[in-house]
């Protein structure tokens, strides 16, 4: 995948960074600082960015090893491909958090009842599923609403979390190898036991079309993310100057 950097780090050139930059400057003013709340949401900031790009070095890693060795070799080759997976399907999801932690900080400011964040268990309450909600009752018919119930609704984020739920929680999942029994046909790549997503071909095609969708949705909710805070906090940031 392409990658650029416009304003420090190394991402891929379709996320659109310097306009997530922006949206966070016109956020940030309005947030005490010093303070747990700005921690935050930079820190979300930090972690939609960070994330991503280790999602696309992981992918770019298990390519490369798929590439080179296929998709059943060695214990020792496997166990690369297994961490090169864990790592995007974890990253990959985490992004997603990230950002949701994001916004959920900056609506936060405006709707502090429907937003809470004042206590650990606040903290620890945020999801997706609440702040998309949340958004709906608060914020009805802005683009940003909207993307959230449509990111909610994508089967391939359903995939995404089935795919980390598996990994992270319960297996590194087993495969179906192919031999060719002397046949002149390809064989066919293996198959990744992964359930309940699965069967998903272990091969080069594995990790580029979901890293693609995912840097698509987070520049589709970072798009609809802009005119939002031009909306409610583009006028502080007027009221000040």
């Amino acid at each position: 995948m392409s990658l650029t950097a416009p304003i420090g780090l190394v991402l891929p050139a379709s996320f659109p960074d310097g306009l997530f930059e922006v949206v966070k400057n016109r956020i940030v003013p309005s947030v005490r600082n010093p303070s747990p709340e700005i921690d935050n949401l930079c820190g979300a900031h930090n972690g939609v960015r960070f994330r991503l790009r280790a999602c696309v070095e992981y992918s770019d890693e298990f390519v490369n090893c798929v590439r080179q060795v296929g998709g059943g070799p060695s214990m020792e080759s496997r166990y690369r491909q297994e961490r090169q997976l864990f790592g995007f399907f974890v990253s990959g999801i985490a992004a997603l958090e990230s950002f949701n932690f994001f916004i959920h900080f900056a609506a936060a400011h405006l709707k502090p009842e429907a937003f809470p964040i004042q206590t650990p268990d606040d903290i620890r309450a945020i999801s997706r599923k609440a702040t998309a909600e949340a958004f709906g009752k608060e914020f009805p018919g802005e683009a940003l609403t909207v993307a959230l119930n449509t990111l909610a609704k994508d089967s391939k984020l359903k995939e995404w979390l089935g795919v980390r739920n598996v990994l992270a929680h319960r297996a590194a999942p087993g495969r179906v190898v192919y031999a060719s029994m002397g046949l002149a046909s390809p064989v066919p790549a293996p198959d990744w036991k992964i359930d309940p997503a699965g069967p998903i071909k272990i091969d080069e095609n594995l990790t580029p079309p979901r890293l693609q969708w995912l840097v698509g949705t987070l520049a589709d909710l970072i798009s609809a993310t802009d005119p939002f805070t031009q909306t409610y906090f583009g006028d502080f940031i007027s009221r000040r100057s």
